[in-house]
């Protein structure tokens, strides 16, 4: 008989747990210096489900040169576990990511896997910072203003954030000044601000130290040095600008003065007033002091009174500026005159006329005879037919546009005397209109009984013996004279005396001064006998008076004979005997009576 013994089964239900949300930190991060002495501890806290106190494996791995995995026991408090980590793993300097893979309750059997996520953090050790082998190289700047200083061939600088400490001497001086750097590649750089580079001159700047700024008790000591040189800020107290007046469309030229020993800069100037322009550049080559500009056209569009500021002045040898406020000068921009009016003009060639003579004119005009306008004409230019072109100049000194007009100038030629056309008879009473019509421009000639500034002689005007006249040709449509003239002396012995009556002999004469008939004169005779000539004689045989054509009047005075007392011929008769001195005609006698 068999005894049978019961067996008896137990079931452990273990209870699954969700680390989700669960952070871990790793403590701490170090410097390559504290790899010795270092301890480290990972902290881990509960997420989204309270984890119960008590006792539990964790299982973690460690990554690097040094890594692996392992299991520690460890103790949850208050949903909180920390268990430490061997410096081991952390040997040298570099990034170390320990990473929770398992969590099990002590007492478990491991029948239940818990949830974990990605529960890691990084441990760094950083490298000691070196700037042994580096170059500090600043860069060239100006009075107040900030620089950049440049480190390069920093090997033992890892790229990451750093702080440095730097000290000032020379020109300029400062004490345990603090920069941040940036580190790629082992280049970086920093600004030495404003305040610093306040004196011109040389100085030295000398980096005394070096911290990460990820671990700030990284930090190590540093004796990086470089030349730090602050240029001159450019030194004008006489600046001055000055633009002259000028007219509209011309350029104006702007003259800078007081540049001192600048040799070469660069000027920002603005326009303000009838014309207005922002903030303009120009780049002047300096000699003596001086230096001049042109302002572009397309920045003076109207006239009026302008005014140019030099805001800023830049010395491009050293790149340092200054900037300006005072340094101005105003100036006009004077308009154009329009076109002067004025039409085509004609003129008469006799005249002379010369440039003064055309409309518009005085001193405010100018006349050209080319459409180059290269050479005003002078005053006394005498006019051609031609054209010319005149300008107005304003008293600003600004010229218009130019006018064109077309110059007439009218000639005649001038009259042609007929053969023998002086030659009248006077017993016939010639007049200007006969002397006229022996000319070929009988019905056009005028004449004048002087060459310059004589009358104008009317048609009808008798004819004098030997005297000369001046004819022209006219046009009554141009109202010219022709330029040259006709000279004609004329002659009124040209009679026939076979043609005439014989003249008449006066037989007395009364010489008392009443004016009347108070001389013996025989009318006409020089007409036909031009050469003739006559004598007086008393009753004595004495000649008293020879006449002839230019002395043809007796006054009743002896003007021959001497001891005749006064000369005064007494009342009575006288004989006189005329010698006409013409085709052989015989003198002809007769008596007078003189009675006073």
């Amino acid at each position: 008989m068999c005894k049978i013994e019961t067996a008896v089964v137990r079931i452990k239900i273990e209870k699954k747990y969700d680390f989700t949300g669960a952070t871990i930190e790793v403590r701490k991060d170090i410097c390559e210096s504290d790899i010795q002495t270092a301890t480290y501890s990972v902290i881990l806290n509960q997420g989204i489900q309270n984890i119960p106190n008590g006792q539990y494996y964790i299982d973690y791995t460690v990554s690097g040169p040094n890594g692996g995995s392992h299991t520690v026991l460890s103790t949850f408090n208050n949903g909180v576990l920390i268990f430490p980590l061997s410096r081991n793993y952390f040997r040298q300097s570099g990034s170390f990511t320990v990473t929770i893979t398992k969590i099990n309750e002590f007492s478990s059997e491991g029948g239940c896997v818990n949830i974990i996520h990605n529960l890691s953090d990084v441990l760094n050790v950083y490298k000691t910072p070196f700037l042994n082998g580096a170059n500090l190289t600043p860069a060239v700047t100006c009075q107040n203003k900030s620089s950049q200083a440049l480190i390069s061939n920093a090997s033992g600088l890892e790229d990451g954030a750093y702080t440095i400490l730097y000290n000032v001497a020379g020109s300029n001086t400062a004490t345990a000044q603090v920069a941040a750097i940036n580190v790629i590649g082992g280049n970086a750089s920093f600004t030495i601000p404003s305040n610093l580079n306040s004196n011109s001159g040389n100085s030295v700047i000398t980096i005394t130290n070096v911290t990460n700024a990820a671990t700030p008790y990284c930090t190590n000591t540093a004796n990086l040095s470089g030349n730090l040189i602050i240029n001159k800020l450019p030194e004008v107290p006489n600046l001055k600008v000055e633009v002259l007046d000028n007219c509209f469309n011309k350029p104006f030229t702007a003259s800078v003065t007081g540049l001192g020993l600048l040799t070469n800069v660069t000027v920002s100037y603005v326009l303000s007033g009838s014309n207005i322009a922002t903030s303009q550049t120009v780049t002047l080559v300096v000699a003596n002091g001086k230096a001049d500009f042109v302002i572009p056209a397309i920045l003076l569009p109207n006239t009026g009174s302008t005014a140019i500021s030099i805001i800023n002045l830049v010395n491009n040898d050293t790149t340092c500026d200054v900037n300006l406020t005072t340094v101005s000068d105003a100036f006009a921009i004077n308009p154009i005159p329009i076109a002067p009016a004025s039409v085509d003009q004609p003129f008469c060639k006799a005249d002379g006329a010369t440039i003064a003579s055309l409309v518009p004119n005085g001193s405010r005009y100018k006349w050209y005879n080319s459409v180059t306008l290269t050479t005003p004409l002078a005053s006394n230019y005498v006019l051609k037919s031609e054209d010319y072109w005149v300008t107005e100049t304003s008293a600003a000194g600004c010229t218009s546009p130019a006018t064109m007009i077309t110059v007439t100038v009218s000639n005649l030629p001038a009259p042609v005397l007929d053969t023998d056309g002086q030659n009248f008879c006077g017993l016939e009473n010639p007049t200007i209109s006969d002397l006229s019509n022996n000319t070929n421009a009988s019905s056009t000639i005028v004449w004048y009984d002087a060459i310059n500034n004589g009358n104008l002689l009317s048609s009808t005007t008798p004819l004098t013996d030997n005297t000369i006249y001046y004819g022209f040709d006219f046009s009554s449509v141009t109202d010219c004279h022709s330029e040259d003239h006709l000279e004609v002396k004329v002659s009124l012995s040209h009679c026939d005396d076979t043609e005439y009556e014989t003249f008449f002999i006066p037989d007395g004469f009364s010489p008392n001064g009443d004016n009347v008939n108070d001389t013996f004169k025989i009318l006409k005779i020089d007409f036909l006998y031009p050469d003739y000539k006559i004598e007086i004689y008393n009753r004595y045989g004495n000649v008293l008076f020879k006449g002839n054509k230019n002395k043809p009047d007796w006054d009743g005075r002896n003007s021959e004979s001497g001891g005749m007392g006064d000369g005064i011929a007494p009342n009575g008769v006288y004989f006189y005997v005329i010698h006409f001195n013409k085709e052989n005609k015989p003198p002809q006698q007769g008596r007078l009576y003189l009675n006073r």
